[in-house]
């Protein structure tokens, strides 16, 4: 009978441990998705809003092509087009308030010369640079009746180059986050790697951003020339998901989540620390226990921190501790740098 109950309780535990292994894979899909999806609604957006400023870019050069500019205000214009391309894309942050006023300025400076949509144009030349006396500049450079077509023109021609650097940076995230994502599982890695501790954590944070934005702020801060180690990579990332996400669940999505990595002579130690109401005292001993937890009936299996502690101290010969009182919970975790892996034949 006891053979039998022992033999129950360690398919019950298997079982459960496999159900906590797929909800940590249901949070890093989650998390994923959501990073991947502001990248990619950011580039449909700006292609969608691309194609808008391409036709319009097309239709003042039309505008344009009936003017008789003179060769060296050709070479003038595309000189200042060039400038304005690179202007536009290493836009300076304004104030608002300052912003407002200019546009208002070179709005008026096109009604002042009947162009139509003129509230339209304005914001663009702001970005690339451009005041009212510039425009006054053109008038003298290219003449009353050429001043206003190629104001237009530069303005098409500013959004275009906004929107293209805007749909590049969208798109280069998309890598990032793949980047991430492979270096957070060690895909196609042997499960034994020398990795930096940080990056991992990292990658972790990444993966939790999704639920970390909501009103949490994170800190890191990381030592310089902390030693890679040896170490089981995506079982210490698991480690990592299991705390961070429940300091994340402790402050209800308000916060701030520090995240500390420094070394001994003889360890990397890491530190995750969250403002959050604290564990009760009481129950500190147990929050390692297989089973135990604090959360309602269905949230929480219980074993997100077992099976944590087991991957630090008895995979990693590491130690894993938590100092807890209301408003600071700080677990402190310590990997060896030359260590003994288990499993590591």
């Amino acid at each position: 009978m006891f053979d039998t109950v022992v033999e129950r309780l360690r398919s019950t535990e298997g079982f459960l441990r496999q159900s906590e292994r797929m909800a940590q894979l249901g949070t890093l899909t989650a998390g994923v998705a959501h990073e991947l999806n502001n990248p990619a609604a950011a580039v449909k957006r700006g292609a969608a809003q691309l194609a808008e400023s391409v036709g319009a870019y097309g239709n003042s050069q039309r505008a344009l092509a009936g003017l008789a500019l003179t060769s060296q205000q050709e070479d003038a214009l595309n000189a200042l087009l060039s400038e304005v391309a690179g202007a536009a894309r290493t836009a300076d942050e304004i104030d608002p308030l300052d912003r407002s006023d200019i546009e208002y300025e070179l709005q008026s400076w096109f009604e002042e010369r009947n162009v139509e949509n003129a509230w339209q144009i304005g914001p663009d030349l702001v970005n690339a640079g451009f005041v009212r006396q510039k425009l006054d500049e053109l008038e003298e450079s290219f003449g009353t009746e050429a001043a206003s077509p190629i104001a237009v023109l530069i303005s098409r021609s500013a959004s275009v180059s906004s929107l293209l650097e805007e749909i590049g940076q969208a798109s280069g995230q998309i890598p990032n986050i793949v980047s991430s994502l492979k270096t957070y599982t060690f895909l196609d890695q042997a499960p034994v790697q020398t990795i930096d501790v940080a990056e991992g954590l990292d990658s972790t944070l990444l993966m939790l951003r999704g639920k970390l934005k909501q009103g949490i702020q994170v800190y890191r801060e990381y030592d310089e020339n902390v030693p890679a180690i040896q170490a089981f990579g995506s079982e210490l990332n698991r480690a990592w998901t299991n705390i961070i996400d429940n300091a994340a669940n402790a402050m209800n999505g308000a916060g701030s989540l520090t995240v500390r990595v420094y070394n001994s002579d003889e360890d990397v130690i890491i530190e995750i620390e969250d403002n959050g109401p604290g564990i009760p005292e009481d129950i500190q001993h147990r929050i390692f226990d297989s089973f135990f937890t604090t959360k309602e009936p269905g949230k929480g299996t219980g074993l997100g921190l077992d099976i944590s502690y087991n991957i630090v101290v008895h995979k990693h010969r590491g130690n894993i501790t938590v100092l807890s009182e209301p408003g600071r919970t700080c677990f402190q975790i310590t990997l060896p740098i030359e260590g003994d892996l288990v499993g590591n034949d």
